[in-house]
């Protein structure tokens, strides 16, 4: 699915903190957000043991405008942006892999000063249901082994390490969980 060039509201609540936080599709518009919410839960993150010299190298590689405006027109990506009265504060893709049948949330980042307020937990949500809409009953997600706040952040929600391997970015390799979760079939957590 092509981003729109104009916004349209998927989802809101209120938030935690106590203002509205909206989810909603990715637009092209919302590119520069993207990449500062990006690098920034990067430096928080990975930064005790990625150096920023790599961050900076894999980011302007895979996270440039361009690429990211090619993503975006992907028919087989699909993006939402979390965001409060103060603009932008998370977001999320889920890239389809047709041949194997497999949706995997290959981004998910929240700025680090709006971590803990529930942007993350319904960006995850719009992923989840991204899979349900392909008829798969699977979200994959590779997390950093280093990373353990985001490693058990997604245990808590259910996901299984099923696999890990090397990543890496820039010069500095690390060790990459492939994480996997049971999606609920349509209709089963209500009851139907």
């Amino acid at each position: 699915m092509n981003p729109p060039t104009t916004d349209t509201t998927r989802a809101g609540e209120r938030s935690a903190a106590g203002g509205t936080l909206r989810i909603r599709h990715w637009v092209l518009g919302d590119i520069p957000a993207i990449r500062h919410i990006t690098l920034a839960a990067w430096r928080d993150a990975y930064s005790s043991f990625i150096p920023e010299e790599d961050l900076q190298d894999y980011f302007g590689s895979h996270f440039s405008r361009a690429v990211l405006e090619s993503v975006m027109a992907s028919p087989d990506v699909d993006g939402s942006v979390a965001e409060d009265s103060g603009g932008a504060v998370g977001w999320m893709r889920v890239r389809w892999d047709p041949s194997v049948r497999r949706c995997s949330m290959t981004s998910l980042y929240v700025l680090p000063s709006h971590q803990g307020r529930g942007a993350g937990a319904r960006l995850l949500e719009m992923a989840e249901r991204c899979a349900q809409e392909h008829g798969v009953d699977e979200l994959w997600v590779g997390v950093m082994k280093q990373n353990a706040a985001a490693l058990a952040w997604y245990r808590r929600r259910g996901f299984v390490v099923s696999d890990d391997g090397p990543f890496t970015m820039g010069k500095t390799t690390v060790m990459l969980c492939l994480c996997v979760k049971q999606l609920a079939e349509k209709g089963a957590e209500d009851g139907r």
